[in-house]
């Protein structure tokens, strides 16, 4: 052969030609397959779909989204091509919410108002249909409008399992419990899929419910009488006629919240009622043990507000050294204060607070209890203020006036401490 001449190319086969599109087709297929039906707006390499590409793919996007609210595809789909699509529903016939939405941005806003309306602010339906107005165009949006009751009937039919998961909970734990209500504002929020695999594993929820619920009942006035008494932490008469006790963790951040519930609440209720502070500290925190004993320590020395300040100012340092330092900065006797550390003198002292909690039921940090009451969120100061007041006219006690607000002073110059 000459070496100038090229060797005769071989055209492939058709078979051959065909083969890398069949692969391609195949991976495409492999790649749809099980994704979730918001994804099939989308092409398969996950780019936006390209904007005025055709009715074709604007079928598709439509066809999807009609599936995320849970509505037939068929006036989307007439929508997207141009079709008949109605005139835009008279707004005398909607909510005022819907209407002013219709006004101020046409109306997809008005139809994701309604939907909202009726499926509720924080439910599955409520996002997806808002999301589906932002992609959606006007005319689709009026025919949407005028499916609203086709729609929510729809929806009615899809929530049916999380409807029956409300009554038979609401039947098991008693339709007054802290729990019941808890479960009917939570569930509208959960997809219907989440409430069925919910009744399929009905024992296991209703028993960690029930749990949830002796934790957060209200707790027997003889245990209330055995929490208030001792000699521990505490300000407030001994022998005020409503008292507050609070489980507490000097690494718990919730906790260093809760500790200006607790500022407050000496602020306006030290001379009326009585509050007593106890010890949980948490397996977690690797430094809590030790602090709590140390709290301890500087109660025996008349100085635990102080130092329990300090500690929750500086809670990210609590090492041994730290615990040292904020001592001699309280003004305590740095020498009994590090004996009692180095003998773990107050140890059992915690494991006795920690022991009272866990016969309540307590689990986690702060947990703080009113009179008989359990407080939802200690770190509230309104809301545990709302509960004091209540239990003070029930026991026949003047509600003291708020504290004065402390006077503005101009900040000093310098680096603020670790925490604040």
């Amino acid at each position: 052969m000459d070496p100038e001449e090229k060797p005769e190319k071989k055209e492939p086969s058709d078979e051959a030609a065909d083969r890398p599109r069949r692969k391609k087709k195949k991976k495409k297929a492999a790649a749809l397959k099980g994704r979730p039906a918001s994804a099939l707006a989308r092409p398969a390499d996950g780019s936006a779909p390209k904007p005025g590409g055709g009715g074709k793919g604007l079928v598709l996007i439509a066809a999807a989204l009609a599936l995320l609210i849970g509505v037939g595809v068929g006036w989307l789909v007439r929508g997207s091509r141009g079709g008949d699509v109605g005139a835009t529903p008279d707004p005398a016939t909607m909510s005022s919410s819907a209407a002013a939405a219709a006004a101020s941005g046409g109306p997809c806003a008005a139809w994701s108002t309604t939907i909202c309306e009726q499926a509720g602010a924080q439910s599955e339906a409520c996002g997806q249909a808002k999301s589906a107005s932002d992609l959606l165009g006007p005319e689709a949006c009026n025919k949407a409008l005028a499916e609203v009751p086709a729609t929510l009937e729809k929806l009615k039919t899809a929530r049916g399992a999380c409807d029956q998961l409300v009554q038979k909970l609401c039947a098991d734990l008693g339709p007054q419990t802290e729990t019941c209500k808890m479960v009917k504002e939570r569930t509208p929020q959960f997809p219907p899929g989440r409430c069925k695999e919910m009744l399929d594993g009905y024992d296991k929820v209703i028993g960690e419910l029930k749990q949830m619920e002796k934790r957060n009942a209200p707790i027997s006035a003889a245990d209330a009488a055995k929490q208030r008494a001792g000699d521990g932490p505490s300000f407030g008469p001994a022998d005020a006629k409503v008292a507050i006790v609070e489980y507490s963790d000097f690494e718990c951040p919730f906790c260093s919240k809760a500790a200006e519930t607790v500022t407050k609440l000496k602020e306006k209720y030290g001379n009326t009622v009585r509050f007593v502070f106890r010890q949980y500290p948490l397996p977690m925190h690797p430094n809590a043990a030790l602090a709590a004993e140390a709290a301890l320590a500087a109660h025996a020395q008349k100085k635990f507000w102080k130092y329990h300040d300090l500690m929750f100012a500086n809670q990210k340092a609590l090492d041994r050294a730290s615990l040292e330092k904020y001592a001699t900065e309280a003004g305590l006797d740095s020498a009994a204060f590090k004996k009692a550390l180095d003998d773990h003198t107050y140890a059992e002292a915690v494991k006795a607070d920690q022991k009272l909690g866990e016969e309540l039921g307590v689990s986690g940090t702060p947990t703080m209890i009113v009179g008989t009451k359990r407080v939802a969120n200690p770190t509230d100061f309104n809301a545990v203020s709302s509960m004091v007041d209540a239990e003070l006219k029930a026991a026949g006690v003047a509600v003291p006036p708020p504290a004065p607000e402390a006077k503005e002073t101009k900040p000093k110059e310098g680096k603020p401490k670790e925490g604040k």
